[in-house]
């Protein structure tokens, strides 16, 4: 278990006073082992509460905390080709986010649930679940591939799901080409990860592609495309219009002009307005 809190009442919790108020917020229900003997393996339900932190246009952060606000899982997700935090995993691999592949570590060694996926209309995850007891602290380590992270790449020669998987022999095929882009983290505490994962490996994408940072870029860089094509549009129509009142006009003031579908002017020339005189600039306008 990680606390998010101090001896200081007062003071806020690490993940708030490092990356300030979380972005998004919500509870969510997860299922952990009780401690019956009766009923080896049986489960109760546990509300957490689910923090999520854009970490700029480079990445990601979730928390799972409990009631008490102590942090029970973490996540890291990137989504930028220069945001590549290196991960110790059990004590012995290291794994970069975004370059590193699944086939990186061993095959999961779980007992329950080692490796998942789902495949849907639009949403995709893949994760699978790593322990190494005693040399890794005693914490489980999710690996995986998200599709709010980058690079994502989708499982779909696997199925929809492991319980449709098409062909259990393209599993190794997929982990020796899918690079990791998120890793969950979780205590040595009796959340069974199987009841978040493969979706929890990461954010949800329907809650923070909303308001992703890099929409108003997105949005700019798709405004001025659209006036750079309406602006050489209305320039070939200048010249058509050029062209069949005054069709002689290339051969009066020697001017030669091709406009290509981008914009630019043909054959590397620019035509300077400026430089013309009166009745040249009433021919070509």
């Amino acid at each position: 278990m990680l606390s998010s809190t101090t001896d200081n009442p007062r003071t806020a919790p690490w993940p708030v006073s490092c990356f300030g108020e979380s972005a998004w917020q919500h509870n969510e229900n997860v299922e952990q082992y009780t401690s019956e003997q009766e009923v080896p393996g049986s489960t109760e339900t546990l509300e957490m509460t689910v923090r999520t932190w854009p970490l700029g246009r480079m990445g990601f952060l979730v928390t799972w905390c409990t009631a008490n606000d102590e942090v029970e899982m973490y996540s890291i997700t990137t989504r930028s080709r220069i945001f590549r935090p290196t991960i110790r995993v059990g004590g012995r691999y290291l794994v970069r986010l975004g370059k590193s592949r699944l086939s990186a570590l061993p095959y999961p060694n779980v007992i329950e649930d080692p490796v998942q996926w789902t495949i849907g209309s639009w949403r995709f995850s893949y994760a699978e679940i790593h322990y190494f007891g005693n040399p890794g602290a005693y914490r489980t380590w999710a690996m995986g591939v998200s599709d709010s992270g980058h690079p994502a790449a989708p499982p779909v020669e696997l199925g929809s799901s492991p319980e449709y998987c098409n062909d259990p022999v393209e599993i190794p095929r997929y982990r020796a080409r899918a690079r990791i882009n998120s890793v969950l983290v979780a205590g040595g505490s009796a959340i069974r990860l199987g009841s978040l994962l493969p979706d929890g490996v990461g954010p949800d994408h329907d809650r923070v592609r909303l308001a992703d940072p890099e929409y108003g870029l997105r949005a700019l860089c798709t405004r001025l495309r659209w006036q750079t094509g309406q602006a050489a549009s209305h320039m070939r129509e200048l010249v058509r219009r050029g062209s069949n009142e005054y069709p002689d006009c290339s051969a009066r003031f020697g001017l030669s002009l091709r406009i290509a579908p981008s914009g630019h002017l043909g054959g590397g020339r620019t035509l300077n307005l400026s430089a013309l005189s009166a009745p040249s600039r009433a021919c070509w306008l």
